[in-house]
């Protein structure tokens, strides 16, 4: 089926020069000669690409790019913009408010073509995406990594023994660790804690906020001195809607963290007390980059799932047998390939 492009460019020989080669390539071709024009084309004709001019009288190429994007019909649609100027400024902002890619002026026929090409089949492959590359194992930290490059992304200092929120909070970001150790735990009644996972560098967390009540299910501890990039949850939702690839892995990633603690909720109903230290502190010692595990036993008892008391009892006998040293409340894991041994 041929593909259809939209032309925005206010060079009246630029735009007819675009426009011939691309039909001579059997693309069927669709022009405005700025920015207004081009918004009103590109939501009657929907087309498949936008080529936008950046500097353009009246609606310049990032208004036409923002006023798109708050389309439902038209925010998808893969943009292209073009540009006579070289300063990576101009690329950096259109990229932030959404533009898929960029051409310098001036370009030769095979740029144009190539990166039209490029970017028609990118978007095609998104749109059919199958089950399987869906569910696809990806890297979700690597992408969000590359999400926090954006000027709406800011770091911050959370101090050791600082909540970064409670459970019930109104939700308005989620968070990427760049650095430190955090707990997710929840409350019963009686305010007894229950631990759920514990978060280092690499670690994302605060999706729950994203339901439609917008507040957080859980509540979030800083263990030790913890640096966090802070994503508005408007933007990651903006984002997910642009990229497939952030929207695959996130899904893949709950999917993984709900199997992993349906299997440690069977672990806490079945597994030994002395097993399920060793499984805690099997799984700190390969988190923490430290040689010393610095964690109060009500926390490290909250992540078993069992009392404080049987905790130190656990942590006296791994002592007496060698396979950790203790030193007030810091632990040193001695003989790692022992813990997740220690059944009985």
């Amino acid at each position: 089926m041929q593909k259809k492009i939209a032309v925005i460019e206010d060079n009246l020989e630029m735009r007819e020069n675009i426009s011939e080669l691309l039909e001579l390539s059997n693309y069927d071709v669709v022009s405005a000669s700025d920015g207004k024009e081009g918004v009103e084309l590109v939501k009657k004709e929907l087309p498949d690409l936008i080529i936008c001019d950046i500097m353009m009288p009246g609606l310049d190429g990032y208004s036409v790019l923002y006023m798109l994007g708050q389309d439902p019909n038209t925010k998808n649609i893969p943009f292209l913009f073009l540009s006579a100027k070289a300063e990576k400024e101009d690329f950096r902002k259109g990229m932030n408010l959404g533009a898929d890619d960029y051409l310098t002026k001036p370009f030769t026929e095979m740029d144009l073509l190539n990166t039209v090409e490029k970017r028609i089949q990118k978007n095609f492959a998104s749109n059919n995406m199958s089950v399987e590359s869906y569910y696809s194992d990806s890297d979700l930290s690597e992408i969000i990594e590359d999400l926090c490059g954006h000027e709406k992304v800011k770091s911050k200092m959370i101090n050791k023994r600082t909540n970064v929120y409670y459970e019930g909070d109104t939700a308005n970001d989620v968070f990427y660790v760049k650095s430190g150790l955090l707990r997710i735990y929840v409350e019963n009644q009686d305010s007894k804690e229950f631990s759920l996972e514990i978060l280092s560098k690499g670690d994302f967390f605060g999706v729950s906020g994203m339901l439609p009540n917008k507040s957080y299910g859980e509540s979030v501890l800083a263990i030790e001195d913890s640096e966090l990039a802070i994503i508005p949850i408007d933007h990651f939702i903006s984002e997910m809607s642009k990229n497939a690839s952030l929207n695959s892995s996130l899904t893949s990633y709950l999917i993984n963290t709900i199997n992993r603690r349906n299997q440690e909720l069977v672990e806490i109903a079945y597994d030994t007390v002395r097993l399920r230290v060793s499984k805690t502190l099997a799984k700190l010692n390969n988190k923490i980059e430290d040689e010393w595990i610095h964690m109060s036993r009500e926390e490290l008892a909250s992540l078993v799932g069992t009392s404080t008391e049987s905790v130190i009892r656990m942590l006296s006998e791994f002592k007496s047998d060698g396979i950790i040293e203790v030193k007030g409340s810091a632990i040193k894991v001695l003989r790692s390939e022992d813990l997740v041994d220690s059944r009985f």
